[in-house]
C-alpha cells in the first residue's frame, strides 16, 4: 500500500519492520487514556511517571495495580496533577476491578462496538478513549484505529498532506479510509518521521 503512496513510501521504507507498542494490560491503556486526555504529551508522561513514582511498587517503580489506587482520595490524585475528576475516576476503575465489577481484561474478546458500549459506562471515558480508539489501538492492537480526536494525530495528515487546515474528527476519518485497515500504522509512521526530523507533535 505505502508503495503506492509517495506521502507514505518514505516512512514505510525507512522505518521497515518497526510495530507500534502495546500497554502490558488493558488497566495500564485505560489509566494511559485518562492522563492523556487534552493535555500534552509531555505533561501526560509527567503524570504516569508521577504515579508510577509514588504508588507503584518501589523497587522497580512500576505501574501501579488496582489494590495501589483504589484506597486514595482525589486529593491524593491532585496532588500529583490530576484533576478531581480524573482521580475521581481512576479510584472507581480501581475498585471496580478488584471487587470484579469490571472485566475489563475480557475486552480482548470483544468486538470495537461491544468495547465502546462496555467502557461507556465507566466514569470518565467520552469518545477518544471510550469509542475504542486509544485502548483498541494501544492495548488491543487494532490497527485500524486512527486518533481522529488527538491533535498530534490530525497534525501529522495536515502537515505530510500540505492541507491548509488542521482536518477535523469527520476529516480525518474520510482521509484514513484510503488507509485501512492500516491507519495507525500510517500514524506511527508519522510519528517516526517527525522523530527523525527532530519534530514531535505535542
Amino acid at each position: 500500500m505505502a508503495g503506492r503512496d509517495k506521502e507514505l513510501r518514505p516512512g514505510a521504507e525507512y522505518f521497515y519492520g518497526v510495530k507500534p507498542t502495546r500497554f502490558p494490560t488493558v488497566f495500564e491503556a485505560l489509566i494511559n487514556a485518562f492522563s492523556n486526555h487534552q493535555v500534552s504529551l509531555d505533561l501526560s508522561i509527567i503524570l504516569r511517571s508521577r504515579l508510577s513514582s509514588s504508588c507503584g511498587a518501589a523497587f522497580f517503580n512500576s505501574f501501579p495495580r488496582p489494590e495501589d489506587l483504589a484506597g486514595l482520595s482525589p486529593e491524593d490524585f491532585r496532588k500529583l496533577g490530576f484533576s478531581q475528576n480524573r482521580g475521581t475516576a481512576i479510584i472507581e476503575l480501581s475498585v471496580g476491578m478488584i471487587r470484579g465489577n469490571l472485566a475489563i481484561e475480557s475486552l480482548e474478546k470483544m468486538t470495537a462496538a461491544e468495547i465502546v458500549q462496555y467502557l461507556s459506562k465507566i466514569r470518565g471515558f467520552g469518545r477518544w478513549s471510550a469509542e475504542a480508539e486509544y485502548v483498541l489501538l494501544r492495548d488491543l492492537g487494532r490497527l485500524h484505529i486512527f486518533l481522529g480526536d488527538n491533535e498530534g494525530a490530525q497534525r501529522n495528515p495536515q502537515n505530510f498532506m500540505g492541507l491548509e487546515a488542521r482536518p477535523d474528527y469527520e476529516k480525518i476519518k474520510k482521509i484514513t479510509s484510503r488507509w485501512q485497515p492500516y491507519a495507525s500504522f500510517v500514524n506511527f509512521h508519522y510519528l517516526l518521521v517527525n522523530l527523525k526530523n527532530k519534530i514531535y507533535p505535542l
